[in-house]
Parts: structure tokens; sequence; C-alpha cells
């Protein structure tokens, strides 16, 4: 959002993973430095505008506060789930009673999971 230039990149970098990873390659853009308003370079609808182009998610988030990390990744952890669930993903072929698939649905409706007792490392 305050730099220009990694803005501008943006679409190398979409043409790159596009080009060179996986076909179903999830792409979200976060805008970060939502914090820093006063040294915006890159508007909301600018970044929405190159989004929708490439019918990806655009989401600002701040590193430094903590606004819409959260958002960020719940959205990331859905085309996850989304994708592990999908039938031709090798994954959901796994016997159903496969012990080593995560269970989503263990902390999907768990508040608790998210309070700070759970929290570790350098963001906690």
């Amino acid at each position: 959002m305050t730099n220009r230039k990694s803005f501008n990149d943006i679409l190398k970098w979409i043409e790159d993973l596009r080009e060179f990873g996986d076909k179903d390659t999830t792409i979200i853009i976060a805008g970060n430095k939502s914090d820093m308003e006063e040294d915006r370079n890159i508007t909301f609808e600018e970044a929405s505008e190159l989004a929708k182009k490439f019918k990806i998610d655009y989401v600002e988030v701040s590193a430094k506060t903590g606004l819409n990390v959260k958002i960020l990744f719940e959205l990331l952890s859905k085309y996850m789930v989304k994708k592990y669930e999908e039938p031709n993903n090798i994954s959901s072929r796994k016997k159903k009673n496969d012990k080593s698939k995560f269970q989503f649905e263990k902390y999907k409706n768990d508040s608790s999971y998210y309070n700070s007792s759970n929290k570790s490392g350098c963001c906690s």
C-alpha cells in the first residue's frame, strides 16, 4: 500500500505463479501497512481493480497492528479446505478412517481455540 514498485511487481508475480506454479495455486493479494494511511501510494480501489482483473481476493492488513491478519488467514484456510475436499484432489481420496487427515471441524466452532493461551512464537 505504501510501495509503488512492489505493487507494480504484482503483475509479474502473478504471471510467474500461474506459469510455473501448480495450476490450482491460490493467490491472494495482501496490501500490508494499512496502519500507515498517511504514506499510502496505492488506493484501495486501484488494488481491488487489479485483484478483480485476475479474479483473486484483495485484503488490506497491518502486520504491525494485526488489523485483518486473522481475516487473511481465515480466507486462505477456507481455500485450503475447499481444495482438500475437492474430488480430484489426491488428499480427498484418502480413506475415511485415515487418522493422518487433519480434523478441520474440530476447530470450526471452537472460539476458545483462538484465545491467547494458544498463541506462541513471535506474535503472542
